[in-house]
């Protein structure tokens, strides 16, 4: 046959005994089926019902399928149920491509209930470009049900640029279920692949015909088999539920190149290749009891739902029996990025790294409770000289004050293959700029904040500080530490904020200078550099020096003076700057052979 067309629509199929088959039953060769199958039936009172609108069996081939496949049913009183709407099975049955639209199609049955779209018993799938809704595979009132909208049994499965939501399966495989033995096949082409709200949990059939599911997980795919994702050209394939397995599946992301078959016009096969590149791999959920195999440079993102019914937020976590990187490109096994503004301890039972693969990492951190996104593996093989080198860190929370906050990340079986990018790496929170180091006896990462109390704290004679942001001063800055020090605080035009802290002592034998507090490199006045300070910014016994500076906007307490106090061993050795609005802005002496440069100085306010 070389071409159906048309509409099948509430046609209805009762077999007894034995197996059932759907409307169109293909044995042989069909060139085209370009139709729409609404509303049929298959009910099966003896064995099993095989197919709810098309079934090949036991060597059929069809080219291709195009159409909409809505609210068509396979139920049996007394065995299996599969493919609600299509059913493939036998070693050379095999289908070229299906385009279209699956929606709300079932199979129920008290027993293996497979595919609520789709099942594939055996046979190839070479293409399939679809959106699939809806679709329910599940027995009455009892945890079974597998593949809500996919079942494959064995062999191939090629899905592209396809979307899958709302499906439900009574036990396994909301979306998809991948039995040992079998593959599938996920790429990402011209469009993202994704999954959305697709469910596992018990059905029942209410009194009304209506169906019921209260207690629910969201999982888009269960694998006992394998899975390998293919994103292409900036694509991205996103699972909003969960992953789950068996501990002996396998998920591939990145590898180079895939066997895949075209079906020519005479049903002879043409073998081709796939290929990836530059594409997100995206899980918001848990991925558990799979390995994991990453080569060629992937990025896999660890994301974040919530699903709009119930405002339940997930989050993307890797618990994962086994992670391998291979070193197909040299110098990078790709990224995790668990950056979701969550706290997640991720697992592996075996971590294995081969060669010149380093894998970069991107973390959370939360530095109030002391935490940040851990790893731990129970063994390892790691090839010579590679790490898991983290290169961001997003600050979910800023500590509390300026003691240093310790947060594990690594436990004692990774912590030696830890490192960061940097030996000591500076990160900005919303708020304040942080410097860490990680330590590969502990795995532990050590957070200070890098800011002007920090500077000023430190003990080593020679020391330096660069803004990058507006400093937050949060509390009373105090004595400079470190006999006989220096002291170096480049502004870079950026402010310090007192929020009516007090401000610096400079003791005898040390020696303070700031640059470019609130200006420009050019001088010229921008920010208001020291401002919001309750009593006097610096009092100094040291030496001090003040280059381009802007001192405003700062209150007094009773018997205290505001700006800049020199006493009497103190020197100034240069002072450029705009103070304003300041009820005293300098007082004391001034050293000898101080030049002074002040730019401005606004209303009755005294110079000592």
């Amino acid at each position: 046959i070389s071409e159906i067309s048309g509409l099948f629509e509430n046609n209805y199929i009762k077999t007894t005994p034995g197996y059932g088959k759907g409307i169109i039953y293909n044995v042989g060769n069909i060139g085209e089926i370009n139709a729409d199958f609404i509303n049929n039936t298959h009910y099966n009172t003896g064995a099993n019902g095989e197919g709810g609108a098309i079934s090949i069996y036991p060597n059929g081939k069809i080219k291709s399928i195009t159409g909409n496949f809505v609210n068509n049913l396979v139920k049996t009183t007394n065995n299996g149920a599969q493919g609600g709407a299509i059913y493939i099975e036998g070693s050379n049955s095999e289908i070229g491509s299906i385009t279209g639209t699956f929606t709300g199609n079932k199979v129920i049955a008290p027993s293996r209930p497979f595919g609520g779209a789709i099942s594939i018993w055996s046979g190839r799938y070479d293409r399939i470009e679809a959106t699939f809704e809806d679709n329910m595979a599940f027995r009455d009132g009892v945890a079974n049900g597998y593949g809500g909208a996919i079942y494959i049994n064995s062999n191939y499965v090629y899905v592209y640029d396809s979307t899958f939501t709302n499906n439900i399966a009574g036990a396994q495989g909301g979306a998809i279920y991948v039995k040992n033995g079998a593959s599938l096949y996920l790429i990402a082409d011209e469009k993202d692949v994704v999954f959305t709200g697709n469910k596992t949990g018990i059905v029942t059939i209410e009194d009304d015909g209506s169906y019921s599911y209260p207690d629910y997980e969201l999982n888009d795919l269960h694998i006992g088999g394998n899975v390998y994702l293919h994103a292409n050209g900036g694509k991205s394939i996103i699972f909003n539920g969960s992953i789950t397995g068996e501990g002996n599946g396998d998920i591939y992301i990145g590898n180079s190149s895939e066997v895949h078959y075209t079906m020519n016009d005479d049903f002879t096969s043409t073998s081709s290749t796939i290929t990836q590149s530059g594409g997100t791999y995206q899980f918001n959920s848990e991925v558990s009891g799979n390995r994991l195999r990453m080569a060629n440079n992937p990025y896999v993102k660890l994301g974040s739902y919530t699903e709009e019914s119930t405002g339940n937020t997930s989050y993307g976590k890797l618990n994962l029996s086994a992670l391998y990187v291979t070193d197909r490109v040299a110098g990078s096994g790709g990224t995790i990025d668990s950056q979701n503004n969550h706290i997640d301890e991720h697992s592996f039972g075996l971590a294995d790294v081969a060669n010149t693969t380093n894998v970069y990492l991107a973390i959370d951190a939360d530095l109030v409770n002391g935490e940040a996104d851990s790893f731990s593996a129970s063994s390892i093989d790691f090839g010579a000289n590679v790490y898991f080198v983290i290169n961001s860190i997003n600050v979910i929370s800023d500590m509390v004050g300026n003691t240093p906050v310790v947060a594990t990340v690594a436990n004692s079986v990774l912590a030696p293959y830890f490192k960061l990018s940097e030996e000591e790496m500076s990160i900005d929170s919303a708020t304040f700029n942080y410097l860490v180091t990680y330590s590969t006896d502990s795995g532990e990462l050590t957070f200070s904040k890098n800011n002007l109390y920090s500077a000023l704290h430190r003990t080593d004679a020679q020391r330096s500080y660069n803004m990058s942001r507006d400093d937050e001063v949060d509390t009373d800055l105090g004595t400079m530490e470190g006999t006989n020090s220096t002291l170096v605080v480049n502004g870079n035009g950026n402010d310090i904020n007192g929020h009516e802290h007090t401000g610096i002592t400079v003791e005898s034998g040390q020696t303070l200078k700031f640059n470019n507090i609130g200006m420009d490199a050019e001088g010229n006045e921008t920010g208001k550099g020291f401002n919001d300070f309750k009593g006097p910014i610096i009092t100094n016994d040291g030496t001090l020096e003040l280059n381009n500076i802007v001192v405003s906007e700062n209150t007094k307490t009773t018997n205290s003076q505001i700006g800049i106090i020199n006493k009497s061993s103190g020197i100034i050795t240069n002072l450029t700057g705009v103070f304003k609005n300041n009820e005293i802005n300098i007082s004391g002496n001034l050293g000898p052979g101080v030049q002074i440069d002040l730019l401005l100085c606004r209303g009755d306010h005294v110079i000592d």
